[in-house]
């Protein structure tokens, strides 16, 4: 119907008054279509100016309204032929144009263009043609091919102004994917730098502040591996909202990955308001996400870099409120702290000490000592825990509270991890062949090793490689890695103690179990938390807590071992409560390979206990 009411008017009217006709059908047609007014603009525009072209055409040639004459049918069928005829040639030339510039193959092009969505669209087309070719038909001889030439052109000019069109969309929607972040729509890291960069540019106020906040949600990670990543997806989903919600108009809120999130705040006239704004992200977070009938709630660490206009580069500035969120983290999560020139030092020594851990296990630094584990009863050495140490080129050495939870942060407590147990089997394997009776080596897993799936495969091949009997070694994880994940611990325990090596609970009393949910695990050995060893003395609940776990883990087939044994007070307590095992400075610190050899001998070659363990 466009087409035909284009040509009629090009026929039949002047060139003004055929841009007026056309302009105005093809206005309605896309009020009834319900179109955009970018796109009813865009084709208006085009159909008045081939309205007008048109006409012009006519006009130079002489035509005028009213010259029409008789039309045979031979003449009919043959303006019919040709008007097909130019109609293929024009959407071939169409398709083509198309086909270049979207890649697409010839085929696929050809049929969105010639025939469009299907037959209905088809059947558009050759209406439009039939009925332009009918128009022109009428008209005198002299017009006649002019006129055919504008039916194809009204035919083929709706399809490449539908591909421009979408080539318009896909190229937004191209760049909204290079900005955004896919699950939550807001903006990604490429485009949070850019609007940072603009609000620290020399265009910016320099009478205000910006505040940059980056939040970290705290406890994400249990909703991941505890109900599934999609759970995880939709509480980062309601995050995202709440922040939004709770930001001002005109703030920048982004998502730079995981469960960090980055808010702008412009034009602020003091760190009080960008505080305000921390506290109600705070409040709006820790509100329970519903998930399958289930409320799962979080919490959020922020850390708050105010900057000044043209005072730091948006790389300082995100670096300021991760040093801030970091120290936030540190201090108990769910809080917010304003960054401070003291913790982007400490985050410069962070990042340094880093790359020397990285470089630590090549040069071999890193070393092992080997603290006794004494039958209380008796004095005698059941055993060694093996404790790493890191001789530190500049620092001396380094104990692990130093350097082991930036190694689990980073990645690196997998190799160091391997080493240590690789290099521990070895040493065992060595008393093995030295003692009759010799002692049991005991490592400690971290809870990110204890998570590795070849961890089963890696102690495997340790023993394997070292020759170790697996009863001599004795792999010791805290009650938080295995009470993380109850049931995929329980099978990971199982599996090791297939193996045939001896498992302890370190720590016990400080995470969420009992002795009775420890019915469960193959476990070996409780030992018991220095903490409560420490208060024997002095702390009737302290001593509380031991008596019960004492009296109670035989009942399940369990082991145990007081852990920091220090004094001869607490020593004589144990003897009284009938603990087995103790561990700590009264009897000795930890010693290298070499000492605990000879430790060991010293006890082998004389018939008297090493330890006295009466007085």
């Amino acid at each position: 119907l466009d087409t035909s009411v284009l040509v009629a008017a090009v026929l039949l009217v002047d060139p003004a008054g055929a841009m007026l006709v056309t302009g105005s059908g093809k206005l309605l047609a896309q009020a009834l279509r319900r179109q955009p007014r970018d796109q009813t603009v865009f084709n208006v525009a085009q159909t008045v100016l081939l309205a007008a072209g048109g006409g012009q055409v006519l006009a130079a040639g002489g035509w005028h309204a009213g010259h029409l004459g008789p039309v045979s049918p031979e003449s009919l069928l043959l303006v019919v032929a040709l008007g097909v005829v130019l109609w293929l040639l024009n959407t071939l030339a169409v398709a083509a144009i198309v086909a270049l510039q979207t890649g697409d193959a010839p085929a696929r092009v050809w049929s969105r263009v010639a025939v469009g969505g299907g037959p209905a669209d088809a059947l558009a087309h050759f209406v439009q043609v039939g009925l332009g070719v009918l128009v022109a038909g009428v008209a005198d001889g002299s017009a006649r091919p002019l006129a055919l030439l504008l039916v194809p052109a009204g035919t083929a000019y709706p399809a490449l102004a539908h591909h421009l069109r979408e080539r318009r969309r896909a190229d937004a929607a191209l760049a909204h994917r290079a900005t955004h972040d896919p699950l939550t729509d807001l903006p990604n890291r490429t485009l949070l730098l850019e609007r940072l960069a603009g609000l620290l540019g020399p265009s910016a106020r320099p009478d205000t502040l910006v505040g940059v906040l980056f939040v970290d949600l705290d406890r994400f990670k249990f909703v991941n591996d505890s109900l599934g990543h999609e759970a995880g997806d939709t509480v980062l989903v309601a995050v995202a909202a709440r922040l939004r919600e709770c930001s001002r108009p005109g703030d920048t809120v982004a998502r730079l990955g995981g469960d960090e999130f980055v808010v702008l705040l412009k034009d602020l006239p003091d760190r009080s308001v960008a505080e305000g704004v921390a506290e109600r992200f705070a409040t709006s977070v820790a509100a329970p996400v519903a998930l399958d009938g289930h409320d799962v709630t979080v919490s959020a660490s922020v850390g708050i870099a105010l900057v000044r206009p043209g005072h730091a580069t948006p790389t300082d500035a995100l670096r300021n409120a991760d040093a801030a969120l970091r120290q936030a983290k540190e201090g108990g999560k769910a809080r917010y702290v304003v960054y401070e020139p003291w913790m982007g030092a400490r985050l410069r020594e962070r990042v340094a000490l880093e790359a020397e851990l990285r470089r630590a296990l090549g040069r071999e630094e890193l070393r092992l000592a080997y603290q006794p584990i004494v039958e209380v009863a008796t004095g005698r050495i059941e055993g060694l825990e093996v404790l790493v140490r890191w001789q530190h080129p500049e620092r001396g050495i380094l104990l692990p509270d130093a350097f082991v939870a930036l190694a689990e942060e980073t990645g690196l407590i997998g190799p160091i991890g391997g080493w240590v147990l690789a290099s521990a089997c070895r040493q065992g394997r060595a008393w093995q062949d030295r003692f009759p009776a010799p002692p049991v080596v005991g490592v400690n897993l971290s809870a990110r090793q204890f998570q590795q799936p070849d961890l089963v495969g890696s102690v495997e091949r340790a023993l394997r490689e070292a020759g170790l009997d697996p009863a001599l070694l004795r792999l010791e994880l805290t009650e938080s890695a295995v009470m993380a994940d109850p049931s995929g611990a329980a099978a990971t325990l199982r599996r090791l103690k297939g193996l045939g090596v001896q498992l302890a609970l370190d720590d016990f009393g400080t995470g969420h179990s009992s002795l009775g949910s420890l019915r469960r695990f193959p476990i070996d050995l409780l030992k018991i938390d220095r903490g409560f060893v420490a208060g024997l003395e002095r702390d009737a609940g302290d001593e509380a807590i031991v008596r019960a776990v004492v009296a109670m883990a035989p009942a399940l087939g369990l082991r145990v071992a007081a852990e920091g044994v220090e004094t001869g007070g607490q020593l004589a307590r144990l003897r009284e409560l009938r603990c087995e095992l103790g561990q700590g400075y009264h009897f000795a610190r930890p010693l290298p390979a070499e000492a605990a050899t000879a430790l060991l001998d010293e006890e082998g070659l004389d018939p008297r206990l090493r330890f006295d363990v009466a007085g």
